[in-house]
């Protein structure tokens, strides 16, 4: 009968022991489902920030010929300009000769004021045969004739750049380098509201120094209140020039000269 005791005694000790042992785990492994510790997952990289643009410094005087980008064409730069003088020279409006001041013309074509400057986008362009001046933002940019290259501000207005090109009422054939193009026929258009005081030599054929957009009202093709288009021949010199008073505009006699132009019907 002792035995017996002791032996189902021993019995519940193996019983008591196992359970024991199966209920040894600690809380991190009862939490994962009795398996490793789980690691947190690392954060997602943040996004690279973009590179900032980097606009180069320039001075008022700098152009593509003096930066040496001139023959680039296709090309775009990005420039900064400080405040700074927008008298340097340049010639043409929306395409502007390859010497012309950056600067300046960029100021010509209303990007910036002179007196804050400002950023900007310049493309190389191919040279033009004629360059229209014009007097924009307080800047006044000459006219000139074939020049072998040009630029422009890609972000400026594409009025600027119109097809038939706005001249002054000072143009001359001589001023866009064109005198000499004998036979060759070019088309402006005269911006209202002009002004006579320029010099005109000659009556229907007209001195190649000759103010084209006073010709013009002279010739009956334009008025000076609206202006207009016009479309000239260059012809050659005569022996003399007849003036005369037509249209409210006075033209000069002169003799032998070594160019001329008429005006041609639209």
């Amino acid at each position: 009968m002792q035995s017996t005791t002791y032996f189902f005694g021993a019995i519940a000790l193996a019983f008591s022991l196992g359970a024991c042992t199966q209920n040894n785990t600690t809380p991190e492994s009862n939490a994962t489902g009795g398996g490793t510790v789980a690691t947190p997952e690392a954060a997602p990289e943040t996004p690279a920030s973009p590179p900032t643009l980097q606009f180069t410094a320039l001075e008022w005087e700098a152009s593509p010929v003096s930066l040496e980008i001139q023959d680039q064409v296709g090309q775009t730069f990005e420039f900064s300009c400080p405040p700074g003088d927008p008298s340097q020279r340049i010639w043409g409006t929306g395409v502007y000769t390859s010497d012309s001041s950056i600067c300046a013309a960029a100021v010509h074509a209303g990007l910036f004021a002179a007196e804050t400057g400002g950023n900007l986008t310049l493309e190389i362009l191919a040279g033009q045969d004629l360059y229209t001046g014009s007097q924009q933002n307080a800047v006044t940019s000459r006219d000139y004739g074939a020049w072998d290259g040009s630029f422009r501000f890609p972000e400026a207005s594409d009025s600027a750049a119109a097809t038939t090109p706005n001249i002054q009422w000072d143009s001359t054939p001589g001023s866009f380098g064109i005198a000499e193009n004998v036979g060759d026929r070019y088309s402006f258009n005269c911006p209202p509201n002009g002004e006579l005081g320029a010099s005109v030599w000659g009556t229907d054929i007209y001195t190649n120094d000759s103010a084209i957009c006073v010709a013009a009202v002279h010739a009956g093709e334009i008025d000076l209140a609206t202006g207009g288009p016009i479309t000239i021949e260059i012809a050659p010199g005569q022996d003399s020039y007849t003036g005369g008073d037509r249209n409210g505009v006075v033209t000069a006699d002169y003799g032998s000269w070594g160019g001329s132009f008429i005006f041609l019907d639209e």
